[in-house]
């Protein structure tokens, strides 16, 4: 009777020297909560009181038709749809590395006929199973594999920043836009009121008043044709920023119009902006680089594991039947391959890989050291276009009374036609500054919610 050797036995033998080898040791440990090299100041220069950090920043304005744009740009935009797909990319990548640790089951069959001159020819079958697998004693693969996990969640991040930039983007043209709207109204309201007092210094002209004269008439329709010129251009930065909100919105820029809300939103008082070291947990770009750092950290792993022997087990058993009765068959080999001479190929590898480690830690720092610049120019200019805002306000309201006492003293033949033609002119000048320096705010507002790193909140994080 003919042995036979069972392939389960030689499974059995496989996985026991599998598992000796598998207790392998790690040769270098990278640092998974990597730091930026300058210390981080404790606060920032304004204190500030926190808000709810559950909504998404962009309700801080509480305008529910920015909202509505911004939940409509998220699935629509193009930019997003490429950072998502890199996401998808990048997982691939991480799950085709990972399967290299596993072993490898491959089968195999064929069949032929051999024949000898003066003899019968002989028909041959045979099936086999084929497994082998990498023990990894020196975690290269490992290595690889979690090299390749957090370059995945770093790009998880980059969508995130993406993400962020989009709404911020599409937040900052809904304002610009819905300040070339209020600026048309005023237009519009200031041609009136221009076009009504030349009406009555024209019907005063016309019944031979002395205090009026023809250079007074033409002063004021000077005016009101000074007006009708500032017309085309917010009429013409309607249109460009209508083209540029249908493209963050996924649609094609033609002839679509945006409506707004009727005035600029207030925001809150308060503002959750903690301090400088929780931007390396709130900004996305701050998080994605951290992540990059561990990913070539583990690289630098890889590399170093690269120098030393693989150990690879392998297995294979089958059948195989010719005119003779059927028979099994079935091994096993363990096998040790690893560098003699590489003329200093890995070690340069391990110095290039720790040079891009170096490179991406710069990166890192000057990131962080720009993301805490970014909030406190935010900050600032947010003081101070408050503080500009109300200064116009009361430049308004005196111009507003200047140009009544003009008018009074006009009609009573105290002085000529020119300190209130003056006196108007620079109250409509006002009161187009005024429009602009509130929009300019909330363009402040949205960029210190976007150096803050949201929150992005309720949105759509999850590609």
């Amino acid at each position: 009777m003919r042995p036979r050797l069972r392939f389960s036995r030689i499974l059995r033998i496989f996985l026991g020297l599998s598992l000796c080898l598998g207790l392998g040791c790690t040769l270098y440990q990278p640092n998974l909560k990597p730091r930026p090299e300058p210390n981080s100041p404790a606060t920032f220069s304004f204190p500030v009181t926190s808000v709810d950090p559950s909504t998404p920043w962009w309700g801080d304005f509480g305008d529910p038709i920015l909202a509505r744009y911004i939940e409509s740009s998220i699935p629509a935009n193009f930019s997003l749809r490429a950072a998502f797909a890199r996401i998808k990319q990048a997982r691939a990548l991480a799950k085709r590395v990972g399967a290299e640790r596993d072993y490898e089951l491959s089968g195999s069959a064929s069949s032929g006929v051999s024949k000898v001159e003066g003899e019968n020819s002989n028909r041959r079958y045979d099936a086999a199973l084929d497994v082998s697998w990498d023990v990894d004693l020196f975690g290269r693969l490992e290595s690889a594999y979690q090299s390749e996990v957090f370059e995945t969640k770093a790009t998880e991040e980059d969508y995130r920043a993406t993400l962020l930039l989009l709404t911020g983007e599409v937040a900052d043209t809904y304002f610009q836009l819905m300040e070339q709207y209020l600026t048309l109204e005023l237009l519009q309201e200031q041609l009136e009121a221009s076009q009504e007092i030349l009406r009555r210094i024209e019907l005063r002209f016309g019944q031979g008043q002395e205090e009026v004269n023809i250079v007074d008439v033409l002063q004021q329709r000077s005016q009101v044709a000074s007006v009708q010129a500032q017309f085309p251009l917010p009429k013409a930065n309607a249109k460009v920023l209508s083209n540029r909100l249908s493209v963050l919105l996924g649609q094609p820029p033609t002839s679509a119009t945006y409506e707004t809300g009727a005035n600029f939103p207030s925001f809150s008082e308060e503002f959750q902006a903690g301090v400088p070291s929780d931007l390396l947990m709130q900004r996305p770009d701050l998080r994605a680089s951290a992540n990059r750092l561990v990913s070539i950290d583990y690289a630098i792993g890889e590399a170093i594991a690269d120098q030393y022997p693989r150990f690879v087990l392998s297995a294979d058993a089958g059948i195989a039947k010719t005119l003779n009765p059927t028979a099994l068959f079935a091994s096993a080999l363990a096998e040790a391959v690893g560098p003699i001479i590489d003329k200093g190929r890995r070690q340069a590898e391990i110095e290039r890989r720790r040079a891009l480690f170096e490179e991406e830690l710069a990166d890192f720092s000057e990131l962080f050291l720009t993301s805490i610049e970014e909030v406190e120019n935010a900050l600032w200019r947010q003081i101070h276009q408050e503080q500009l805002i109300e200064a116009l306000e009361n430049e308004r309201v005196t111009r507003v009374k200047l140009l009544n006492e003009s008018r009074i003293r006009y009609a009573q033949g105290g002085s000529d036609y020119l300190p209130v033609l003056a006196a108007l002119q620079s109250l409509q000048d006002v009161e187009r500054e005024l429009i602009s320096r509130r929009r300019e705010l909330l363009s402040i507002r949205v960029f210190l919610h976007l150096a803050l790193g949201g929150p992005l909140s309720h949105a759509n994080l999850t590609p």
